[in-house]
């Protein structure tokens, strides 16, 4: 597969949302389509991002098959550009593949410690809201947070500056953060 995007620095973001619908694929980063073969046979996305226009744009092509995203920016003021790039690229995936992942596009943060962050700063509401649309997690695991969450706080309070934490690999989670 090969994703042509100007920007190199969120190869990794863009890495992960691919993995979650590609498995296993390799992917080659180019930033511009010129810097692809003449006939090539690859999987193409490009993606381009304009704080100008307030939108991004993700494109696929493959075959004779060509689909395209493009989101209204203004529509997700509280993202960062980072993040508005995984949600454009998750959504055109999404209708490429016709697989919706559950967890949307919550990656390098453990989701119950994500949701406990906006649930302090939002309200339970709020976060709910925050998650479905922005984040585009499916409201049963925004459940599973929710119950989780609750089952943890006791133990959580009881916590010191002694206290030591196991991670054992999420399964969902295409990115493997250090305390994984």
């Amino acid at each position: 597969m090969i994703v042509v995007f100007e920007n190199s620095k969120f190869q990794y973001e863009i890495g992960n949302v691919i993995m979650l619908f590609f498995h296993n694929v390799k992917i080659k980063y180019v930033n511009s389509v010129n810097d692809i073969e003449q006939n090539c046979d690859e999987k193409i996305i490009e993606i381009f991002f304009s704080d100008n226009d307030k939108q991004c744009t993700a494109k696929y092509k493959f075959g004779g098959d060509c689909f395209e995203k493009v989101i209204d920016t203004k529509l997700l003021p509280d993202l960062s550009e980072k993040k508005i790039i995984a949600y454009t690229l998750f959504k055109l995936l999404e209708t490429v593949t016709e697989i919706t992942p559950p967890w949307g596009v919550v990656m390098g943060i453990r989701p119950v410690k994500f949701y406990k962050i906006l649930s302090q700063k939002f309200g339970e509401e709020k976060t709910h809201l925050i998650l479905e649309n922005q984040y585009l997690v499916k409201k049963e695991k925004i459940k599973t947070l929710e119950i989780i969450d609750e089952i943890q706080k006791p133990v959580i309070e009881k916590n010191s500056d002694n206290t030591c934490s196991i991670y054992i690999s999420i399964a969902f989670c295409p990115s493997r953060c250090n305390y994984c």
